[in-house]
């Protein structure tokens, strides 16, 4: 025994337990006799509000688009001259700041559930570069040529949108609030 009058038996923990997670079922609306998990997940993944389709899908495009551009700029190449006359140095943090926009896109496309850790770390990369690019304009290193990170803004407008939850919570999806 307890020095509060509960058993330390682990059958009876394990039951008190139990007792709990079914009262929790019966709140989210699930019968607490269901068969398995699966019909509780189910119905958990129903309540909770989710990134739309198509906004998953738009960012899956855009990065690719980010990474694919930004890939070839690692190693200082550029293939459609997109940057210019820009130096080696120039290609490569730009190719590395786009890999990981461009890759935050596709794990938030991936996994929604990660959308806003994606959109931190994309915006993060994003400042780096306009702050790059303040410096290379400052030293006269580029021209104007930095309107190429276009789908990276774009990107990073997307992630913030899919890491804002809009609907309401809840196994019937109403809202109660006047």
């Amino acid at each position: 025994m307890t020095p509060d009058g509960r058993s330390d038996d682990p059958i009876d923990l394990h039951e008190g337990e139990r007792g709990e997670v079914v009262e929790l079922m019966r709140r989210i609306g699930a019968a607490p006799d269901a068969p398995d998990s699966d019909h509780l997940l189910e119905m958990l993944a129903e309540a909770l509000p989710s990134t739309p389709k198509p906004l998953r899908w738009a960012c899956a495009a855009v990065g690719a688009v980010v990474v694919a551009m930004a890939l070839p700029w690692l190693v200082g190449y550029d293939p459609f001259d997109l940057l210019g006359d820009s130096s080696a140095v120039h290609l490569a943090r730009d190719g590395a700041l786009g890999v990981v926009i461009g890759s935050s896109g596709l794990v938030a496309a991936w996994r929604p559930r990660w959308s806003l850790p994606c959109a931190v770390s994309a915006t993060v990369a994003l400042f780096a570069q306009m702050v790059a690019g303040v410096a290379d304009e400052t030293i006269a290193e580029t021209g104007g040529n930095e309107l190429v990170h276009a789908p990276a803004i774009a990107l990073a407008f997307l992630l913030a949108a899919s890491a804002v939850r809009l609907g309401p919570l809840g196994p019937r999806r109403t809202r109660t609030s006047p």
